[in-house]
Parts: structure tokens; sequence; C-alpha cells
């Protein structure tokens, strides 16, 4: 006999588009942990690419991501591509700003760069933030903070080595079908599916998730004072 044909709306076998993310992701990060820039930045870009509709501050992340990881990597065409679709998702996240800031100094752009480390510093308003340029001159915020600020340990970044290399973005897990429950097509209702647990037979249109989610949690390291 033939066999039935595919139920609309059923779970895959394969990953989804958002395991598949923090699966690169995860690649990535080890990558980078291992200073294997170069394996980082494609693992990281695989991660954007799969994530081009995803909410602003993961795609920033992955993107400042595979940004940080070209420039080390000396990729420097691809770490401005991907530092400028990190601002274009949070454009108020200062630490892709000093990021383009190094990165213009790098190509030879320095009106472009001393523009994008100023923009940073009017951006960081929670601490104070001194930032040595390439050529020694150092730039402080100390003008533009309140005094709550001042209280706080002064960030200092005196080159790309000091700039956080993983950035922690909310992510939410994809719901999990509880356990016991399968999934079933309306014969009265064709395409729309139901829920049936196997051992009472009971049935729902609403989908029963699992109390834990699966754990598609990137691991994040702590960030560093003035950089949340």
């Amino acid at each position: 006999a033939a066999p039935p044909p595919p139920i609309l709306g059923l779970p895959r076998d394969r990953p989804s588009v958002a395991q598949l993310v923090v699966r690169h992701r995860l690649q990535g990060d080890e990558h980078f942990e291992r200073r294997d820039f170069n394996a980082a930045a494609a693992a990281y870009l695989a991660a954007s690419q799969l994530s081009s509709m995803g909410e602003a501050s993961l795609r920033c992340s992955l993107h400042y991501n595979c940004a940080l990881a070209s420039f080390f990597a000396r990729d420097f065409e691809q770490s401005s591509a991907q530092t400028t679709l990190a601002i274009e998702a949070e454009p108020t996240w200062h630490v892709s700003q000093i990021l383009q800031g190094y990165l213009a100094a790098e190509l030879g752009a320095g009106d472009k760069s001393m523009r994008a480390f100023k923009s940073a510093l009017q951006l960081c308003l929670k601490n104070v933030i001194k930032v040595r340029l390439p050529n020694g001159l150092v730039l402080s915020n100390s003008d533009l903070v309140g005094t709550k600020a001042r209280a706080r340990p002064v960030v200092l970044v005196s080159s790309v080595e000091d700039l956080p290399s993983i950035f922690k973005a909310p992510y939410k897990t994809p719901p999990r079908l509880a356990s016991g429950w399968v999934v079933k097509e309306s014969r009265s209702k064709h395409g729309r599916i139901f829920y049936m647990f196997k051992a009472t037979r009971e049935t729902t249109w609403t989908m029963p998730v699992a109390v834990k989610p699966p754990a598609f949690v990137p691991r994040v390291q702590c960030m560093r004072p003035g950089f949340a």
C-alpha cells in the first residue's frame, strides 16, 4: 500500500531554523574560544544568514560576533560589512560603533574612525568609558554621563582585544510537544491538526507544551562592566 500523505503542521525530524541558528552559534563560540577565528567567523556568518528575519538583538549579536572574529582573522572587508549590519540591527549599542572605529582606522579612513568613536561615547551613558584610539589619543564620555555613572568603575578600551567576544542576546527556544501527546489530522477539517493524549485519548486543538524546553540555549560568557 502507498504511504499516507504527509500531515500538514507535523514536526519534522530535521532541526528547525531556530535550532540550526543556535547550533551554528555554539560552533562559532567554540571556535572563538580556541582562537580559530576563520572557522568562528564562518559559523557566525551561517547563523546570521539563517536568522535574517529574527529579532534585532539576536541579529546584532551574530553580526557582531562574525565581525569581531573576522577582525582577528584580518578579514577587514567582511568585518566591516558585518559591523555595519550589527549597527543597523541595534543602532544604540555602542560596542559595535567602537569596533567600527578600530576597523575604519585599519582601513585608513581616519575621519570615519573618529566619527564612530565619538558616536559610541555619546551612546554609552551607563558608565564612564575611555577609548584609546590607534594614534594614542584617549577619548572619554565623562562629561556626558550623570553622577551615578561616574560612581561606577571606568571602562577602558585600549584595543579591539578589550571588546567582549560574545554578546548575550535573548533567545526563546521553540515550544516542544509535551510527553505522551501525539499530533493528528482532523478528518472533518482537512489540513487542520489536533493533539491527542495516547493514554486517555483526550484531544485538544491547543498544543500541550512541555514544561521544560529543549536545551538549545547558547552558552554565554559574562559581559564586562559597561558593555551590557
